[in-house]
């Protein structure tokens, strides 16, 4: 290991944390435990606890007991309260988290130090809730008639593992906020902040309204299943997000569903090539590929094609893909091997077929066996029917696709089963609005993307996902409507 490493990390490795899982107010052992790796090295970083079946129902039962009282009897006051106490809990241990969380999701430390300062603001985010206050719809000398908004019940949060902490926090806080209980599962392959985050905010809450519970597939399939669950929020692949919309229906759970993205991006014929290959660089290969909502596919007018390719291909040689814990990684390795297999996968189907690499390239070592690094790398040469093009990498591949005209390039970007995202560049913007509402997509941004304030609801169309999270329909998805009429004569 590099000095810079060592001298960074050495501290958090000698006394790592004592992981526990949260449940009903109290940090148990699981019945087994289950190994993490670090991403940088491919190796063993620590033992995690997995909770048994009988864990999570108990963890299921605490919720349910503690929900009777916190969704009718604290106020939303209150219960902001406990957020933000929580988020002050958190930002005292920011250090701490941040190192871990690049030991066990690989990204640079400094996007670490980013990701739970986002975590804190998450959990202090003051939130319009007078959407869901009760409002009287008529009060005549007959009748009056007023609509309630009420808690659901318990929730059942599952998350994925590129930003493990920001989207635990997120989970957390609105089902916190707007009077459920929960149980969170983060992904196994990234359990350890998200535990952490459990026993550091474990005494902000009455026991049982946060649980927090990890384990395998099964474990998160038993959460999806269980009766006792009101609604599930789940982030993560749309296989899985399709496999849980469908447990759901059982028992008539509600669900909200953000699952994956293949974002176009259109540069226009008026565009800045250069700052327009500079923010399209940052937002395609924003950990390291792996954002759900990150540019996957560029077209470009032909006239500006080579220009283009060249420009972004410089950013990319600029980078430096390695440990996060060292000072000069701009990219961490990606977060898996099953990952890792999935990118070089399809570069070498790319490149079996005749694309043209400008940058980047396979890895030197496709075992993966000194960690999961993978050069940033772009292409071009390739059509729409190509694997990279119509499927979503999640990883440092990019695709340069050449157009004639503007209603081309909207058709095209069109033709995917994925709607989360999408982006247009150009100077006129008039026009870049006009280009990008004929985009199907949850989100459209103009000269930018991944702009995503916590405020704002944020989903997608097609198979990217079911309903939104922020927002005032975010808010919504973690209520239900009741009338109450009431006669007076």
């Amino acid at each position: 290991m590099p000095a810079g490493v060592v001298n960074s990390a050495s501290r958090f490795m000698a006394h790592p944390p004592l992981l526990r899982l949260l449940i009903g107010g109290k940090l148990l052992k699981g019945g087994s435990t289950f190994t993490v790796l670090n991403p940088a090295t491919g190796k063993e970083l620590l033992q995690c606890p997995s909770a048994t079946p009988e864990q999570l129902n108990d963890a299921i039962k605490s919720a349910s007991k503690a929900f009777t009282t916190f969704g009718s009897k604290v106020s939303i006051k209150e219960r902001e309260k406990m957020l933000f106490n929580a988020a002050d809990k958190i930002a005292e241990h920011s250090d701490e988290l941040a190192h871990w969380l690049t030991l066990e999701q690989g990204k640079p430390l400094r996007d670490a130090r980013f990701e739970v300062r986002a975590t804190v603001d998450q959990m202090k985010l003051k939130q319009d809730t007078s959407v869901i206050d009760s409002k009287i719809l008529r009060d005549t000398n007959k009748e009056r008639a007023t609509l309630v908004y009420k808690p659901l019940g318990v929730v059942g949060a599952i998350a994925p593992w590129n930003f493990p902490l920001l989207i635990a926090a997120t989970k957390v806080s609105i089902a916190v906020l707007t009077g459920n209980t929960v149980v969170f599962k983060p992904s196994p392959c990234t359990p350890v902040t998200s535990l952490m985050m459990g026993s550091i905010i474990h005494e902000c809450f009455p026991p049982g309204v946060v649980n927090v519970i990890a384990g395998g597939n099964d474990i998160g399939e038993r959460l999806v299943a269980h009766p006792d669950i009101a609604k599930i929020s789940f982030t993560g692949s749309v296989p899985t997000g399709k496999a849980i919309r469908k447990a759901c229906t059982d028992h008539m759970k509600r669900c909200t569903l953000e699952l994956g993205g293949n974002d176009p991006a259109i540069v226009l014929a008026d565009a800045d090539v250069p700052r327009a290959a500079k923010g399209i660089f940052s937002t395609a290969f924003a950990n390291t590929g792996q954002v759900c909502c990150a540019i996957k596919r560029v077209y470009v007018p032909r006239a500006l094609h080579a220009e283009f390719c060249e420009s972004i291909s410089g950013f990319a040689q600029a980078a430096t893909v390695g440990d996060g814990q060292e000072k000069a990684t701009t990219h961490g390795p990606l977060q898996n091997k099953m990952q890792f297999n999935k990118v070089t996968e399809l570069l070498q189907d790319t490149i079996a077929n005749g694309a043209t690499v400008h940058c980047g390239g396979l890895p030197t070592d496709l075992s993966g066996a000194g960690g999961y690094h993978f050069p940033l790398t772009v292409v071009s040469g390739v059509d729409d029917e190509s694997r990279i093009v119509s499927e979503e990498q999640f990883g440092p591949v990019l695709p340069i696709l050449a157009y004639d005209t503007e209603e081309e390039a909207i058709e095209r970007a069109n033709n995917t089963r994925f709607g989360l995202g999408s982006s247009v560049w150009g100077t006129d913007l008039d026009h870049c609005v006009d280009v990008g509402m004929q985009l199907n997509s949850g989100m459209m941004w103009v000269n930018k993307h991944l702009d995503l304030p916590a405020t704002d609801p944020f989903g997608g169309h097609k198979e990217s996902g079911l309903g939104r999270e922020g927002g005032e329909s975010g808010l919504k998805a973690y209520v239900e409507e009741q009338m109450v009429l009431v006669r007076k004569a």
